[in-house]
Protein backbone atom coordinates (compact mmCIF):
# COMPACT_ATOMS: atom_id res chain seq x y z
CA UNK A 1 0.00 0.00 0.00
CA UNK A 2 2.71 1.98 0.59
CA UNK A 3 3.77 2.29 -3.10
CA UNK A 4 0.00 2.97 -4.12
CA UNK A 5 -0.14 5.61 -1.56
CA UNK A 6 2.99 7.76 -2.86
CA UNK A 7 2.23 7.66 -6.41
CA UNK A 8 -1.32 9.51 -5.34
CA UNK A 9 0.27 11.82 -3.44
CA UNK A 10 1.92 13.03 -6.65
CA UNK A 11 -1.63 13.37 -8.09
CA UNK A 12 -3.62 16.98 -7.77
CA UNK A 13 -6.09 17.13 -5.33
CA UNK A 14 -9.36 17.48 -4.64
CA UNK A 15 -10.46 15.45 -7.89
CA UNK A 16 -8.08 12.23 -7.52
CA UNK A 17 -9.90 9.46 -9.06
CA UNK A 18 -8.47 5.44 -8.72
CA UNK A 19 -9.48 2.18 -10.80
CA UNK A 20 -9.16 -0.93 -8.83
CA UNK A 21 -9.20 -3.30 -11.70
CA UNK A 22 -9.78 -6.87 -10.28
CA UNK A 23 -10.76 -5.46 -6.86
CA UNK A 24 -11.66 -8.93 -5.29
CA UNK A 25 -13.33 -8.34 -1.96
CA UNK A 26 -11.19 -4.84 -1.12
CA UNK A 27 -8.34 -6.09 -0.34
CA UNK A 28 -6.92 -2.70 -1.43
CA UNK A 29 -9.48 -0.62 -1.90
CA UNK A 30 -10.75 -0.71 1.97
CA UNK A 31 -7.31 0.20 3.07
CA UNK A 32 -6.84 3.34 0.30
CA UNK A 33 -10.07 4.61 1.36
CA UNK A 34 -8.94 6.41 4.22
CA UNK A 35 -7.16 8.19 1.60
CA UNK A 36 -8.49 12.15 1.69
CA UNK A 37 -9.93 13.43 -1.49
CA UNK A 38 -10.14 10.19 -3.32
CA UNK A 39 -12.79 8.22 -5.00
CA UNK A 40 -12.46 4.38 -6.19
CA UNK A 41 -14.41 2.62 -8.68
CA UNK A 42 -13.73 -1.02 -7.79
CA UNK A 43 -14.47 -3.79 -10.65
CA UNK A 44 -13.95 -7.81 -10.75
CA UNK A 45 -15.65 -10.02 -13.13
CA UNK A 46 -16.03 -12.71 -10.28
CA UNK A 47 -19.63 -11.90 -9.09
CA UNK A 48 -19.21 -13.62 -5.22
CA UNK A 49 -15.65 -11.59 -4.68
CA UNK A 50 -18.16 -8.21 -5.43
CA UNK A 51 -21.21 -9.44 -2.65
CA UNK A 52 -17.91 -10.05 -0.37
CA UNK A 53 -16.97 -6.22 -1.31
CA UNK A 54 -20.62 -4.92 -0.92
CA UNK A 55 -21.31 -6.81 2.56
CA UNK A 56 -17.93 -4.95 3.86
CA UNK A 57 -19.44 -1.86 2.33
CA UNK A 58 -22.46 -1.96 4.08
CA UNK A 59 -19.89 -2.31 7.28
CA UNK A 60 -17.59 0.47 7.33
CA UNK A 61 -17.75 4.65 5.92
CA UNK A 62 -15.78 3.38 2.83
CA UNK A 63 -18.85 3.19 1.02
CA UNK A 64 -19.10 7.08 0.53
CA UNK A 65 -15.81 6.44 -1.35
CA UNK A 66 -15.65 3.00 -3.24
CA UNK A 67 -18.24 2.64 -5.61
CA UNK A 68 -18.68 -0.95 -7.47
CA UNK A 69 -18.84 -0.18 -11.25
CA UNK A 70 -19.31 -2.63 -14.40
CA UNK A 71 -17.55 -4.12 -17.32
CA UNK A 72 -19.23 -1.80 -19.78
CA UNK A 73 -18.29 1.51 -17.37
CA UNK A 74 -14.67 0.21 -16.91
CA UNK A 75 -14.45 0.40 -20.82
CA UNK A 76 -16.35 3.60 -21.59
CA UNK A 77 -13.71 5.64 -19.10
CA UNK A 78 -11.61 7.89 -21.41
CA UNK A 79 -8.68 9.90 -19.31
CA UNK A 80 -10.90 9.87 -16.18
CA UNK A 81 -8.11 7.82 -13.73
CA UNK A 82 -5.18 9.17 -11.93
CA UNK A 83 -4.18 5.73 -10.79
CA UNK A 84 -5.41 1.90 -12.24
CA UNK A 85 -4.34 -0.47 -9.99
CA UNK A 86 -4.04 -4.23 -11.70
CA UNK A 87 -2.94 -6.15 -8.48
CA UNK A 88 -2.32 -9.58 -6.80
CA UNK A 89 -1.35 -10.97 -9.89
CA UNK A 90 -5.04 -10.66 -11.86
CA UNK A 91 -3.04 -10.08 -15.47
CA UNK A 92 -1.84 -13.50 -15.07
CA UNK A 93 -5.09 -14.91 -14.68
CA UNK A 94 -6.57 -14.06 -18.20
CA UNK A 95 -4.65 -16.87 -20.62
CA UNK A 96 -4.42 -15.63 -24.10
CA UNK A 97 -2.06 -12.89 -24.60
CA UNK A 98 -4.42 -10.72 -26.58
CA UNK A 99 -6.52 -10.52 -23.76
CA UNK A 100 -4.00 -9.14 -21.68
CA UNK A 101 -3.14 -6.46 -24.15
CA UNK A 102 -6.77 -5.43 -25.06
CA UNK A 103 -7.15 -4.94 -20.81
CA UNK A 104 -3.86 -3.29 -20.54
CA UNK A 105 -5.02 -0.57 -23.18
CA UNK A 106 -8.76 -0.17 -21.59
CA UNK A 107 -6.76 0.66 -18.52
CA UNK A 108 -4.83 3.13 -20.22
CA UNK A 109 -6.75 4.73 -22.04
CA UNK A 110 -8.77 5.10 -18.99
CA UNK A 111 -5.86 6.79 -17.39
CA UNK A 112 -5.37 10.91 -17.41
CA UNK A 113 -3.12 11.84 -19.86
CA UNK A 114 0.55 12.60 -19.11
CA UNK A 115 0.15 12.07 -15.49
CA UNK A 116 -2.39 9.02 -15.01
CA UNK A 117 -0.34 5.73 -13.95
CA UNK A 118 -0.83 2.07 -14.16
CA UNK A 119 0.38 0.33 -10.73
CA UNK A 120 0.82 -3.81 -12.04
CA UNK A 121 2.22 -6.73 -9.84
CA UNK A 122 2.72 -10.11 -11.40
CA UNK A 123 4.26 -13.30 -10.51
CA UNK A 124 7.80 -14.19 -10.59
CA UNK A 125 8.72 -17.27 -13.11
CA UNK A 126 11.74 -17.70 -10.99
CA UNK A 127 10.38 -17.76 -7.59
CA UNK A 128 7.14 -18.90 -7.89
CA UNK A 129 5.06 -22.44 -8.52
CA UNK A 130 8.57 -24.13 -9.56
CA UNK A 131 7.45 -27.21 -9.22
CA UNK A 132 4.43 -27.13 -11.35
CA UNK A 133 6.42 -25.71 -14.40
CA UNK A 134 8.79 -28.65 -13.64
CA UNK A 135 6.07 -30.90 -14.62
CA UNK A 136 3.68 -29.23 -17.35
CA UNK A 137 4.08 -28.96 -20.57
CA UNK A 138 2.76 -25.57 -21.64
CA UNK A 139 4.47 -22.82 -22.75
CA UNK A 140 6.78 -20.72 -21.40
CA UNK A 141 5.03 -18.80 -18.10
CA UNK A 142 1.83 -20.86 -18.34
CA UNK A 143 0.77 -23.31 -16.14
CA UNK A 144 -2.45 -24.45 -14.59
CA UNK A 145 -2.92 -25.37 -10.73
CA UNK A 146 -5.59 -26.09 -8.65
CA UNK A 147 -7.30 -25.01 -4.90
CA UNK A 148 -9.28 -26.51 -2.55
CA UNK A 149 -12.17 -23.96 -2.03
CA UNK A 150 -15.36 -25.14 -0.12
CA UNK A 151 -14.39 -28.99 -0.68
CA UNK A 152 -13.97 -28.38 -4.14
CA UNK A 153 -11.21 -28.61 -6.44
CA UNK A 154 -10.57 -25.41 -8.22
CA UNK A 155 -8.56 -25.35 -11.37
CA UNK A 156 -7.15 -21.82 -12.52
CA UNK A 157 -4.49 -20.49 -15.56
CA UNK A 158 -1.56 -18.43 -14.25
CA UNK A 159 1.42 -16.95 -16.27
CA UNK A 160 4.25 -16.44 -14.58
CA UNK A 161 6.33 -13.60 -15.52
CA UNK A 162 10.62 -12.94 -15.90
CA UNK A 163 11.15 -8.65 -15.86
CA UNK A 164 11.85 -8.41 -19.72
CA UNK A 165 8.32 -10.16 -20.12
CA UNK A 166 6.30 -8.07 -18.15
CA UNK A 167 8.62 -4.96 -19.49
CA UNK A 168 7.68 -6.27 -23.33
CA UNK A 169 4.22 -6.72 -22.69
CA UNK A 170 3.47 -3.43 -20.97
CA UNK A 171 5.54 -1.92 -24.00
CA UNK A 172 3.59 -3.55 -26.62
CA UNK A 173 0.22 -2.48 -24.83
CA UNK A 174 1.41 1.31 -25.19
CA UNK A 175 2.85 1.39 -21.83
CA UNK A 176 6.30 2.91 -20.88
CA UNK A 177 7.74 1.64 -17.82
CA UNK A 178 8.96 3.90 -15.36
CA UNK A 179 9.77 1.61 -11.93
CA UNK A 180 10.29 -1.73 -11.39
CA UNK A 181 11.18 -3.25 -8.08
CA UNK A 182 10.55 -6.71 -6.18
CA UNK A 183 7.03 -7.05 -4.85
CA UNK A 184 8.69 -8.62 -2.11
CA UNK A 185 11.41 -11.46 -1.38
CA UNK A 186 9.66 -13.03 1.04
CA UNK A 187 6.83 -15.38 0.08
CA UNK A 188 3.01 -13.40 0.32
CA UNK A 189 1.84 -16.04 2.62
CA UNK A 190 4.16 -15.09 4.86
CA UNK A 191 3.97 -11.33 5.01
CA UNK A 192 0.21 -11.70 5.43
CA UNK A 193 0.23 -14.11 8.33
CA UNK A 194 3.41 -13.02 10.20
CA UNK A 195 3.58 -9.88 9.94
CA UNK A 196 6.54 -8.97 12.25
CA UNK A 197 8.70 -10.15 9.00
CA UNK A 198 7.79 -7.05 6.84
CA UNK A 199 11.49 -5.12 7.72
CA UNK A 200 12.79 -8.03 7.02
CA UNK A 201 11.65 -8.10 4.00
CA UNK A 202 12.38 -4.57 3.14
CA UNK A 203 15.69 -4.86 4.03
CA UNK A 204 16.02 -7.97 1.72
CA UNK A 205 14.53 -5.41 -0.73
CA UNK A 206 16.99 -2.97 -0.51
CA UNK A 207 20.18 -5.57 -0.70
CA UNK A 208 19.17 -8.06 -3.50
CA UNK A 209 18.47 -7.87 -7.10
CA UNK A 210 15.30 -7.33 -8.28
CA UNK A 211 15.30 -10.87 -9.95
CA UNK A 212 14.82 -12.59 -6.52
CA UNK A 213 11.59 -11.05 -5.93
CA UNK A 214 8.57 -13.09 -5.57
CA UNK A 215 6.82 -11.20 -7.75
CA UNK A 216 7.17 -7.77 -9.96
CA UNK A 217 5.87 -4.46 -8.74
CA UNK A 218 5.58 -2.13 -11.72
CA UNK A 219 4.40 1.48 -12.14
CA UNK A 220 3.92 2.85 -15.93
CA UNK A 221 2.90 6.08 -17.84
CA UNK A 222 0.32 5.24 -20.87
CA UNK A 223 1.72 6.63 -24.25
CA UNK A 224 -1.73 8.13 -25.74
CA UNK A 225 -0.33 10.02 -28.26
CA UNK A 226 1.20 6.74 -29.48
CA UNK A 227 -1.46 4.90 -29.85
CA UNK A 228 -5.02 6.53 -30.37
CA UNK A 229 -5.89 6.42 -26.43
CA UNK A 230 -6.43 10.25 -26.26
Amino acid sequence: LRHIQSVLQQCPEPSRQLLDYGCGSGRYGLPLAQEKNLIIHAYDVCDEAIDRLRQRLQETVASQTIHIINESEVLAAKGCYDVALLLFGVLSHIPEPEERQQVLRTLGNGLKPDRGRLILSVPNVKRRFLQVQKHQRHPAGDIQYQRQYRGQALHFFYHLYDRGGVVAELQAAGFQVEHLVAESILPESWLCHRPYLRGLDRCLQLCLPVDWGYGFLVTARYRHHASGGK
